[in-house]
């Protein structure tokens, strides 16, 4: 029997998990199925049936993520797994085809994902849009380059009160930051769940917030991870969300998860690229500093997607794009805008940059430059000084960041 992909059914929603637990050699958490299962739509999660069997999985949540000067319809993919007695029989080309096809029905410009495995994606048209980072430090090595006198205070807060204390902070860096996505109720319940599984054997999740002048304006969740093996030995704190508004809450923050007792070591996965905590210490090598892999962006319709954004710099510029998996976008695109407003339409003019897609996703948040592209070999000038006309025009700041994995 042929492969027949589809929408899974009211029906099926048990089966549908149960495929993921196996395509990751894992089994869900109950609470953690069950937040999750609240954020996506039944219509919005696709499958693969072999002779009556549910084989694949896979979905997009949909959203409005943030991108410079506004924010654009998205379908944020995640869940997808395909079961191992399936796998290399084009069962997720399929699944991709049709969450893309799904997204530009129904008005998505953009797709957006965290990618299991980095090379999975880039074939399907993303491009890493918004690398960010892990930090680790020794408790020991925390001196600021120029202490402060606190201009706020700290304080802990209970868990039923974290998500609305934290929400208009986060909203804020929202309003200002590329990449991130809008979080309702439901998405703080699965961003602040304090599972078993969650915590991997550390403690529960404690929640702070920042006060200063006008109000709350910063935030940090975290755990510690305590280490008794040793009399010398130290807990690790693990930073799970720190975000403010203030200079002054950033660094009061930070301060408090240096000064916690019985640790050792602060870590902080997915912080953004332009994070100043390196520049502030007194020691700026003891930042141990990781790279990561983090938002993969698609442009599902090119010329919606462009015009959707801002520009820093107003000018022109035709792309020639190469889309072997949405065909509609392939050939050239004439992109005029600026800070207020832009307009993309395809063109018979001659190009002045030509790229895959991938690449062009990779740019649209403007923290990944095409001169930068460029130079590995994955742009081609077509024009003289178009490549400088386009990292103008694109750049943003501050830099692209999506501080929780969906």
């Amino acid at each position: 029997m042929a492969i027949n992909i589809r929408t899974v059914g009211p029906d099926e929603i048990a089966a549908f998990f149960g495929v993921g637990g196996i395509a990751f050699s894992d089994e869900w958490d109950p609470d953690e199925m069950e937040a999750e299962r609240g954020l996506m739509a039944t219509e919005r999660m696709v499958t693969a049936e072999d002779d009556g069997t549910l084989v694949a999985q896979g979905g997009a949540f949909e959203f409005e993520m943030s991108v410079p000067g506004g924010s654009v319809p998205t379908a944020g993919v995640t869940w997808i797994g395909v079961l191992p007695t399936h796998r290399r029989q084009g069962i997720l080309t399929g699944m991709m085809s049709h969450i893309h096809e799904m997204a530009r029905q129904g008005g998505e410009p953009l797709a957006a994902l965290w990618a299991a495995e980095s090379l999975i994606y880039p074939r399907f048209g993303y491009g890493l849009a918004a690398p960010d980072q892990e930090i680790e430090i020794a408790r020991g090595q925390t001196a600021w380059a120029k202490p402060a006198e606190p201009a706020g205070g700290v304080r802990l807060i209970e868990a039923r009160a974290a998500a609305a204390a934290f929400a208009p902070v986060y909203d804020g860096e929202l309003g200002r930051r590329p990449g991130m996505v809008p979080r309702d109720e439901q998405w703080w319940k699965v961003r602040l769940l304090d599972s078993k599984e969650r915590r991997a054997g550390a403690s529960p999740l404690f929640h702070v917030v920042h006060e200063g002048s006008s109000g709350i304006d910063g935030y940090v969740a975290y755990r510690v991870k305590h280490d008794y093996s040793t009399p010398l030995s130290g807990g690790l704190v693990k930073v799970v969300e720190l975000i403010a508004n203030s200079d002054d809450a950033y660094r009061a923050l930070w301060s408090y998860c240096f000064n916690i007792d019985l640790t050792a070591r602060i870590q902080a996965r997915h912080r953004p690229m332009d994070d100043p905590l390196a520049w502030m210490l007194a020691d700026y090598r003891q930042l141990e500093v990781r790279p990561l892999d983090a938002l993969w962006v698609r442009l599902v319709d090119v010329d919606a997607a462009l015009a959707a954004r801002r520009y820093s710099a107003p000018d022109a510029v035709v792309f020639d794009v190469i889309d072997g998996q949405c065909p509609w976008n392939a050939g050239r695109h004439r992109l005029e805008g600026g800070p207020d407003g832009a307009t993309c339409a395809p063109s018979d003019a001659d190009p002045d940059l030509r790229l895959d897609v991938r690449d062009l996703g990779a740019t649209y948040l403007g923290g990944v430059e095409f001169g930068l592209l460029a130079a590995a070999g994955r742009v081609e000038e077509c024009r003289p000084g178009a490549i400088a006309r386009a990292d103008a025009m694109f750049r943003w700041r501050p830099l692209p960041w999506c501080p929780g994995v969906f």
